[in-house]
């Protein structure tokens, strides 16, 4: 309770940071705030045990209206939320409102391979105001600004033909051809925004060509890698590598790779991580 407490004295985080170093220091942050919670709390730090229901606690600071749910049973530590939703796995490096349409436009290129980047008109999604507007940087000059950006993921899904972490590179968003297609790059509010998640029934793409033929994405209400649309196995594979491919070389990142599918079989969990240290 001690390590809860103190914990929630020190979470932070705001949208307007999106798109900068800020960001991920967020996470970094709130990590290290409850590693140092718990470590306080454990060596005798005391602090209230009602921090978080109290009337002037964490809930009511961080609810816009005031109105927290102080009646019902806490289920802390005995209801876990990856049990009865399932393990969702963020198949880009960019944020999360943008993964659906990436999806749409992938399929739609997929599908449709009869037409080139050099085709286009118009590249129109559909998708939730609150998405939209998260995706802040319509004219991303950086790979951190580009993370937050429903121009740059489209253009660079339609033209390079995936969005990963070596895409979200300076000089691949600086690319003229990306910089042209995101001016065209339009979107429209799907009215029907969920008021609990912020997002619509299902995000959709469409392709206007020069010659006037317009095409269309199936709608997608699921992105791919998520509980619902679970990734492949050789799709978990691909994110794995993509993510340590700046820090090991192959071989060691697929050692890594499957000792960590193993990690139930392993006596400690540092085990997993030796041989990719040696």
């Amino acid at each position: 309770m001690n390590a809860l407490a103190l914990g929630a004295s020190q979470s932070a985080g705001i949208t307007a940071n999106f798109g900068t170093m800020a960001k991920p220091f967020h996470a970094g942050r709130a990590a290290h705030a409850g590693v140092l919670a718990a470590r306080l709390a454990q060596n005798g730090m005391t602090a209230s045990s009602d921090a978080l229901e109290h009337a002037q606690g964490f809930l009511t600071a961080v609810s816009p209206s005031g109105q927290v749910d102080r009646v019902s049973p806490c289920e802390v530590g005995n209801k876990w939320a990856i049990a009865s939703i399932g393990l969702h796995i963020k198949k880009y490096p960019t944020c999360y409102c943008s993964h659906r349409p990436i999806d749409a436009m992938l399929s739609l290129r997929e599908m449709h391979p009869e037409f080139a980047p050099d085709d286009v008109e118009e590249i129109v999604v559909s998708m939730s105001r609150r998405n939209a507007m998260v995706l802040r940087n319509a004219r991303p000059k950086t790979g951190l600004e580009a993370k937050f950006s429903i121009e740059f993921v489209l253009s660079c899904a339609l033209i390079v033909g995936r969005v990963g972490l070596s895409e979200l590179d300076n000089a691949v968003v600086l690319r003229k051809d990306i910089q042209a297609m995101m001016e065209r790059v339009r979107t429209v509010y799907d009215p029907c925004e969920d008021p609990s998640s912020g997002y619509a029934p299902f995000d959709q793409v469409a392709v206007v060509l020069h010659d006037g033929r317009t095409i269309e994405s199936e709608p997608v209400a699921l992105a791919r890698g998520a509980a619902g649309a679970p990734l492949s196995d050789e799709e978990v594979r691909s994110k794995f590598l993509d993510c340590t491919s700046r820090t090991l070389d192959e071989t060691t990142a697929l050692g890594l790779y499957d000792r960590l599918k193993r990690l139930d079989t392993l006596d400690r969990i540092g085990a997993a991580f030796v041989e990719a240290d040696e």
